[in-house]
């Protein structure tokens, strides 16, 4: 991220002196993966904003597509009497220490 912020600084400069404007922007990124949604402290360090990508953290965590899961055994689950809360939406404390 430091590196990739570094890079890309000074052409978002030269191109803002090139043109006689100044932009105002934020260098971000999108949090994908679990790994970057823990890190996402140090990551904030370098990114100014993050987007969340809910689809493919969903993926990656439980190993299923949120669209699949919903058209097929959520569905179901959420038919049940007395359903807990949807297992797409939460973590459980085994899960979180891993």
């Amino acid at each position: 991220m430091k590196a990739v912020h570094q890079e890309l600084k000074p052409v978002a400069d030269l191109v803002q002196k090139e043109k006689g404007i100044k932009v105002p922007y934020k260098f971000g990124t999108m949090i994908e993966i679990p790994r970057a949604a823990l890190t996402a402290g140090e990551i904030a360090t370098e990114a100014g904003v993050f987007s969340f990508g809910t689809n493919d953290l969903t993926q990656m965590t439980f190993g299923y597509s949120r669209d699949d899961a919903e058209r097929h055994f959520i569905v179901k689950y959420l038919g049940a009497e007395d359903p807990s809360p949807n297992p797409s939406r939460r973590l459980t404390r085994t899960e979180w220490e891993g």
